[in-house]
């Protein structure tokens, strides 16, 4: 593609031709009467220097389009009335400029001179939502990085007796939480010739997708993380806490290898040949599983991913009426919000390796959740100092004339209650798609 530099250079050029066979067609060194057309006649072009006759004719075009800022019609008016009806350019013109495709749509035929338009907006990427955080957890503020929350652990106790009985003490137990900020970051390299010379801005491109990864990055462990690697715990984590300290087991859920179902606890495990019934039942028996656990009824939320939603959205009862009726216009299952995420899988394999398309519908007591936030979003610009790429290999910054864009978020996520959260695993739910 020309820059509009050359585009004016070669519109120079054109000029140049055209005043030259004016010249000579006003009796100058060349004569119509006594020669040949160089328009139409190869041989004649090439001996006044002027290359082919298409190539002045093509020139022509080029050169009126040029000068209407690409409109074919206003270019064709300007060639007829420079040059005539009758004349070879004309009539070039008047088939070429009828469908401005074979002139400025197809490079070597004028498309190179004449520069598209640019809007200056990128199209995102398409992204899950960020569904933890609008739920609506307690947001703390942790400035050391730690903090240390109180908790009880048992309860005291009381009984009656006679008048004159003895009262014995009552002592609830007592333990804590420690909480500890994790560190999410993300890093990424860019050109400082990019960021100099590009459209929309780079830098502006690069700051926007480090937040948006974070945050989804995020998301996804505050739903799913086992607390490894430095992370910090996530829903799951403590339903399967829960499960343990009910006497039950932990889930595994997996992606291309079998899972483990967890037993006990707030675990409930989905019929695979599901029906309205039995997905009524099943919601239902999370809400109770909460309610049995004396988890307060304050501000809960459901997370499942779009599959799941569409599939209650639009499921009917024995009368062909909707088994929800507030889910699509108020986003609402028996009065509390439902939340979609694709960062809830949907391709989950079931025990024995049978069904392979199994999601999670999960229900928590968002008053219980604690996010714990250490410091603000930190996004830092390096001019210098070196990266390490995806492979491990380092970059200097300065030596490659790049520029380092650097997020990081501290903190940590926590349930006051491992009980506060509740669990469908094995589900497969699911409108017909196809």
């Amino acid at each position: 593609m020309l820059h509009k530099t050359q585009i004016d250079l070669r519109k120079a050029e054109l000029d140049d031709i055209e005043r030259r066979i004016t010249e000579l067609a006003s009796g100058r060194g060349y004569s119509e009467a006594s020669s040949p057309n160089p328009y139409e006649h190869e041989a004649e072009a090439e001996r006044l220097g002027f290359g082919t006759s298409k190539g002045l004719k093509l020139a022509a075009v080029i050169r009126a389009l040029v000068g209407s800022d690409g409109d074919p019609r206003e270019a064709g008016a300007s060639i007829e009335k420079h040059y005539g009806g009758s004349h070879p350019v004309t009539k070039v013109a008047n088939k070429a400029l009828t469908n401005k495709a074979l002139v400025t749509g197809v490079a070597s035929s004028g498309g190179y001179v004449v520069p598209p338009d640019t809007l200056l907006e990128l199209v995102e990427l398409l992204r899950p939502a960020t569904v933890v955080r609008a739920a609506g957890p307690r947001i703390m503020p942790m400035p050391r990085g730690t903090m240390t929350i109180p908790v009880q652990t048992s309860p005291g106790s009381a009984a009656y007796g006679s008048e004159t009985g003895l009262i014995l003490e009552s002592q609830p137990g007592v333990g804590q939480y420690v909480a500890t900020y994790k560190k999410l970051r993300a890093i990424c390299r860019v050109s400082n010739d990019l960021i100099r010379y590009s459209t929309p801005a780079a830098d502006s491109l690069v700051r926007d997708d480090l937040i948006r990864v974070l945050s989804l990055a995020q998301d996804a462990a505050f739903l799913f993380s086992d607390g490894s690697a430095d992370s910090p715990r996530g829903l799951t984590s403590f339903a399967n806490q829960w499960a343990a300290t009910m006497g039950g087991s932990a889930a595994a859920l997996n992606i291309g290898q079998n899972s483990t179902f967890g037993t006990g606890g707030n675990f409930i495990t989905s019929n695979p040949a599901y029906s309205v019934t039995t997905m009524y039942d099943e919601l239902a028996g999370a809400i109770t599983k909460l309610s049995t656990a004396n988890v307060p009824n304050i501000r809960r939320a459901w997370f499942m991913h779009p599959r799941t939603f569409w599939f209650l959205a639009t499921a009917l009862n024995s009368i062909a009426l909707p088994v929800f009726p507030n889910l699509i216009n108020d986003g609402l299952l028996w009065n509390i919000p439902v939340y979609q995420s694709t960062q809830i899988p949907i391709t989950y394999w079931d025990p024995e390796g049978i069904n392979q398309d199994l999601s999670v519908v999960i229900l928590a007591e968002m008053s219980e959740a604690l996010l714990l936030e250490s410091s603000n979003l930190e996004i830092v610009v390096l001019r210098e100092g070196a990266t390490f790429d995806q492979f491990g290999t380092l970059h200097s910054l300065g030596a490659e004339d790049c520029t380092g864009y650097r997020a990081i978020m501290r903190h940590d996520f926590l349930l006051r209650h491992s009980a506060a959260v509740s669990v469908i695993q094995g589900v497969r739910w699911a409108p017909a798609t196809s």
